[in-house]
C-alpha cells in the first residue's frame, strides 16, 4: 500500500495531528486505562478547550484500553478534526485523501505492526567468539531507555549469535524508518564504546560509515523487516546466522516449495497455490536488481539461480495468492560496502508461521540438513551450518557456521518471551552430525571445495598479489623444452 503525501492534510490540521502522534500517542502507548489524563494532555497540546468534544472523539474511535488501540480510527479522525472546529465535510475529505498514510502509522491502527531485526558485530571477547555481557547490556539499556520508555517501540529483545548482537523491535512506523534505524545505530555506538574500553576484538567493525544517511541499509548492520496486520495469533521466528553469508538461508527457503519438507503444500488447501520469491543479484552494485519467481511453476528457474549462493539470494517470500510477505532476509555484503574484508555478512531472517504460512516445524525442518555454506575461518571456507541454542558462541576454526532460532508470538505489538527453537534433544543429534561433517571437510584443508573460489576469498589481497608474482615465473614450453625467446606469459 503506497502512502499518500501528507500535504493533502489541511495545513492547519497537520501540525496539531503530528504533535498528538509524537507527544501523546507514542509516549503513552495509546490511552491505556486512564483516558481522562490522555485527553487533558491532548487538549493542552492542541489548545482545545472542549474536553468533552475530545473525549467524545476518543469514544467514537472505540478504544481498546488494555492495549491502547483505536478500533475505528476513521471515526476518531473525523471527530478529532471536528473538535478543532473543522467542518465535517473537510474532515471526511482529509480522511479519504490520507487513508493510506494513516494505515501506515500516522495514527495508530489496530493490529498494524512492523518487526525490525537489526544486527551488528561491534566487538567480541577472545577473538570472534562472543560479545561481552557488558556490551550486550549497554545495547539493551539504551534501547529500553530511548526506544520503549520514550514510546518509540512497542517491545524489543536483544540477543547474540556468535559475535553478533541483534536488536529485535516491534513498532508502528513501517519498514526502513529512519528513526527506528538510528535508534539501533546509536545503541550499537554505545555498545562499541564499551567494547573499546574493555579491549574487545573488532570493536565497531560492522559500523562502516560515520553516520547512516537515513536508514542503516548499506551502512554495515544487517536488516530484516516485516510489516503486516496482526492475525488473532501471530507466531514468527527470528533467525540469526554467524560466520556465513545471506545465501545460507536460500536452501531452507527453497525447500518451503518442496512437499518433502513442507507437508502443508499437500495437506492444507490454503497453501497449495504456492509462493512468490524475490531474488536479488548481489553482483549488481547500487540499487537492488531483483527477479520475482513463482512456485511451483518457476521452481527449476529458482533452483538455477539460488544454487549460486554467492551471487543470488532469496531476499523475501510472499503468498502467491494475496501478495502478503511472510519472509524477510537481510541481503547485504560487507565487502561490497567496505571495499575490503571486515567480517562475513552474518544474515538475519524473519519468518511468519502457521495458518496460511508454513508451520514452525516445517520452517525448521531444512536446518537439520547441516547444509554447506560459505564462511567459516576468515570467511573463506565452506562448512556445514550448525543449529545452536540462543546466544550460541563461535569456537573451532572460527566456526562452524551457526544459526539460532528464537520463536515468538506477538499481540498488539507486544512480544512474548522467546522459545529457543533449537534447544530440544532432537537438535543435539543434528549438532553431532554437523560436527562430524565439519571435521570431514576440514580434513581437506585448503584444497578444492573446502575453500572458496578466488573471487569469494575474503582475505584476497595477499593471495592475489602473490599469484601475480608467481605468474612472472611461468615460462612457455613446447614438448617439455623452453621455447626460444619466450620470456613467460601472464594469465588473464
Amino acid at each position: 500500500m503506497t502512502a499518500q503525501s501528507p500535504l493533502t492534510i489541511p495545513m492547519e490540521i497537520r501540525p496539531a495531528r503530528m504533535r498528538f502522534r509524537n507527544e501523546i500517542w507514542e509516549r503513552t502507548h495509546g490511552w491505556r486505562s486512564d483516558v481522562d489524563v490522555a485527553v487533558e494532555q491532548m487538549a493542552r497540546l492542541l489548545d482545545v478547550k472542549d474536553l468533552e468534544g475530545i473525549k467524545k472523539a476518543v469514544e467514537v474511535g472505540k478504544p481498546d484500553r488494555t492495549y491502547g488501540y483505536l478500533n475505528d480510527p476513521r471515526a476518531f479522525f473525523q471527530a478529532l478534526l471536528a473538535a478543532q472546529g473543522v467542518r465535517q465535510q473537510d474532515a471526511v475529505s482529509a480522511y479519504h485523501k490520507t487513508r493510506d498514510t494513516l494505515v501506515q502509522g500516522e495514527v495508530m491502527i489496530a493490529n498494524q505492526i512492523t518487526i525490525s531485526d537489526i544486527k551488528a558485530d561491534i566487538g567480541s571477547i577472545g577473538g570472534h567468539i562472543k560479545p561481552g555481557i557488558s556490551v550486550v547490556e549497554a545495547v539493551r539499556k539504551y534501547v529500553e531507555q530511548e526506544g520503549v520508555n520514550s514510546g518509540l517501540l512497542r517491545s524489543f529483545f536483544v540477543s547474540s549469535t556468535g559475535d553478533d548482537i541483534s536488536i529485535l523491535m516491534t513498532h508502528q512506523r513501517g519498514k526502513l524508518d529512519e528513526t527506528i534505524h538510528n535508534l539501533a545505530w546509536n545503541a550499537f555506538l554505545v555498545g562499541t564504546e564499551v567494547a573499546r574500553l574493555e579491549g574487545h576484538y573488532g570493536a565497531g567493525q560492522d559500523l562502516l560509515v560515520d553516520a547512516p544517511a537515513g536508514n542503516v541499509k548499506g551502512a554495515g548492520p544487517a536488516v530484516a523487516e516485516l510489516e503486516f496486520v496482526e492475525r488473532g495469533a501471530e507466531p514468527f521466528v527470528s533467525f540469526g546466522a554467524d560466520k556465513t553469508n545471506p545465501g545460507a538461508f536460500s536452501l531452507p527457503l527453497y525447500l518451503l516449495s518442496d512437499p518433502m519438507y513442507n507437508s502443508g503444500l499437500i495437506l492444507a488447501d490454503n497453501m497449495r497455490p504456492g509462493y512468490t520469491y524475490r531474488i536479488l543479484d548481489l553482483t549488481h552494485k547500487g540499487e537492488d536488481k531483483a527477479i520475482y519467481l513463482n512456485t511451483p511453476e518457476d521452481l527449476y528457474d529458482l533452483a538455477l539461480l539460488v544454487r549460486d549462493t554467492d551471487n543470488f539470494v532469496i531476499e523475501s517470500v510472499f503468498l502467491k495468492t494475496t501478495g502478503e510477505q511472510f519472509v524477510a532476509v537481510s541481503a547485504t555484503r560487507l565487502h561490497d560496502i567496505a571495499g575490503k574484508y571486515t567480517g562475513k555478512d552474518d544474515p538475519r531472517m524473519l519468518v511468519r508461521c502457521q495458518g496460511q504460512f508454513p508451520a514452525t516445524g516445517e520452517v525448521l525442518h531444512p536446518f537439520a540438513l547441516g547444509h554447506l555454506v560459505a564462511g567459516f575461518m576468515r570467511g573463506s571456507h565452506n562448512g556445514p551450518l550448525m543449529p545452536v541454542k540462543l546466544n550460541g558462541t563461535i569456537s573451532w576454526f572460527d566456526g562452524p557456521p551457526i544459526v539460532t532460532a528464537a520463536a515468538f508470538s506477538v499481540k498488539n505489538g507486544i512480544l512474548t518471551e522467546p522459545a529457543d527453537a533449537f534447544d530440544q534433544p532432537f537438535w543435539d543429534a543434528v549438532r553431532h552430525e554437523v560436527a562430524q561433517k565439519a571435521q570431514w571437510i576440514r580434513r581437506q584443508g585448503f584444497f578444492g571445495a573446502a575453500m572458496l573460489p578466488w573471487n569469494e576469498l575474503e582475505y584476497s589481497a595477499g593471495p592475489v598479489k602473490k599469484m601475480k608474482a608467481l605468474q612472472s615465473r611461468f615460462t612457455l614450453e613446447r614438448d617439455g623444452e623452453p621455447m626460444e625467446g619466450a620470456a613467460g606469459s601472464q594469465k588473464d
